[in-house]
């Protein structure tokens, strides 16, 4: 699963990890072209952003929230960080998914 990955920090993890999802047609990147990682420095927010584009095929055939727990959230948690989870039109569509899948 492709993913973006901006640090609070070089040094060690930091105690939260946002997770965003796009909308469908969108990338990883975009979130990071449309100022989510400045606006979260700028106010000295001590997260880890991690903006992820699940593959084409991983949604379609249902294999997208194991995908997620298995490539994103669960090294964020062996980090020692909580993970958040957040996304856009699909994105937030396919959270929610994962909420109702892991609700720990």
């Amino acid at each position: 699963m492709h993913a973006v990955y901006a640090a609070a920090v070089d040094t060690a993890a930091a105690p939260d990890c946002v997770v965003m999802l796009p909308a469908a047609f969108c990338a990883a990147e975009d979130f990071v072209r449309e100022g989510f990682v400045s606006a979260a420095r700028t106010r000295s927010l001590p997260l880890d952003l991690v903006f992820v584009q699940p593959a084409a095929r991983h949604v379609t055939d249902r294999s997208v929230l194991e995908r997620l727990h298995e490539d994103i959230i669960l090294p964020a948690r062996g980090r020692g960080s909580r993970a958040w989870l957040g996304g856009i039109s699909l994105g937030g569509y396919l959270a929610l998914g994962y909420a109702a899948r892991h609700a720990d």
